[in-house]
């Protein structure tokens, strides 16, 4: 195996930043002072996961990552 074949490959994990958004929020890009209020208010945050991760593993990272805003009822949604 070359070395371009290897940095080929994929990544095991993925990370990503989510911004976990309530139903009074507006569901497009925040602007510059929103953006900023979500972030101190730790409703931002960088999550990594791996790449054939289950929606239930999902699940639970996000209930982990946002545990003071999430119920377990509010997941689905």
């Amino acid at each position: 195996m070359s070395g371009q074949d290897s940095s080929r490959r994929r990544a095991r994990n993925v990370k990503r930043t989510v911004v976990l958004l309530r139903n009074d929020d507006d569901l497009r890009v925040p602007e510059k002072q929103k953006l900023k209020t979500l972030q101190d208010s730790g409703r931002i945050k960088e999550i990594e996961f791996s790449n054939n991760a289950t929606s239930e593993s999902i699940g639970e990272i996000l209930m982990n990552s946002f545990s003071n805003f999430l119920t377990p009822a509010e997941l689905p949604r």
